[in-house]
């Protein structure tokens, strides 16, 4: 693992009352260094630069450590994904829409890999009215609406499109739909 610290310096500049010692960012392609903090006398400002450094190294160690903590998350999630959705015959519903929620189902047809799978859109079935605009509906298993795709799995289920993601359905459920309001 790399680590990547932001060294920070001390520079010097005149004041009205003499020198001040400011810490700041030593980044020289940085056109206004970020300022740490102000020091009046030679000595805070090396005590004030070795507070900053310690900080910085606190900060960029719980970030990795952060980062690997969701890298672990993701794996677990992505595991329990896999588990849960590469199946032949799982149905898979995407919920997606603004002022109409449009719902859509799919189902496995086959896998290819570890992560992979072939999925089909299904038809949905009508269950009932909520409203002027709305209602629920089922998903119809076997009844193929749509061409064969490929898709890998995620943690955060199968990407459809940039506004969708497919998760496994609950067996029965019925899901709520509006087309405007």
């Amino acid at each position: 693992m790399t680590k990547t610290y932001i060294m920070l310096k001390i520079k010097s500049a005149a004041s009205a009352s003499g020198f001040a010692y400011y810490v700041t960012q030593d980044n020289s392609k940085a056109r206004y260094p970020l300022p740490y903090g102000r020091a009046s006398t030679k000595g805070k400002g090396d005590a004030l630069l070795a507070k900053a450094n310690q900080e910085e190294t606190e900060r960029q160690e719980t970030m990795a450590a952060n980062k690997a903590d969701r890298k672990a998350r993701n794996a677990d999630g992505l595991r329990e994904m896999t588990e849960q959705i590469h199946k032949v015959g799982c149905i898979l519903y995407t919920s997606w829409g603004y002022e109409q929620t449009n719902v859509e189902f799919y189902q496995v047809i086959g896998t290819h890999g570890k992560r992979g799978v072939i999925i089909r859109q299904i038809a949905k079935v009508h269950t009932d009215d909520t409203g002027p605009y709305s209602g629920r509906c089922k998903a119809a298993p076997g009844e193929f609406v749509g061409e064969p795709m490929r898709k890998t799995i995620t943690a955060g289920g199968i990407r459809m499109a940039s506004y969708s993601n497919a998760w496994p359905a609950d067996h029965g459920k019925s899901y709520h739909y509006s087309w405007g309001y």
